[in-house]
């Protein structure tokens, strides 16, 4: 039982992944799969974090004291998904084309919370460190 709650983390983290491929090799990312892939991620990321965020109340209001060491493997997770959710928007969708990524943000008020939010993530996924 101990391995097991060692584990779920990771198995968490990594189950977004396993259902992003069964899509792909389904046939199941819709008629625009950029866009499935792009909001998948994000829808990920996000609620990964909001899991990273429960940790702590569930430590402090229930005693669930193993909660607190999925916080840093949860926290990466969700960085990484992010991370994802931000080359796909980046690198596959607008195709490095700045001037394309520019007007967008500037269309798409969405597009500035998101870069806000994946900014303050980055110092995060940086200084989560193991010691």
């Amino acid at each position: 039982m101990t391995k097991l709650i060692r584990l779920a983390p990771h198995l968490i983290g990594w189950l977004p992944l396993a259902l992003l491929i069964g899509d792909a090799l389904g046939n199941r990312l819709t008629v625009n799969p950029i866009q499935y892939l792009t909001q998948r991620t994000g829808w990920f990321a996000l609620v990964l974090l909001l899991a990273t965020l429960a940790c702590t109340p569930l430590n402090h209001w229930l005693g669930w004291k193993q909660v607190m060491r999925w916080r840093r493997p949860l926290g990466l997770y969700s960085f990484a998904y992010a991370g994802m959710h931000v080359a796909i928007f980046v690198g596959v969708d607008y195709g490095l084309d700045l001037g394309l990524i520019v007007q967008a943000i500037g269309e798409k008020r969405y597009i500035i919370a998101g870069l806000f939010a994946f900014l303050l993530l980055v110092p995060l996924a940086i200084t989560s460190t193991t010691g």
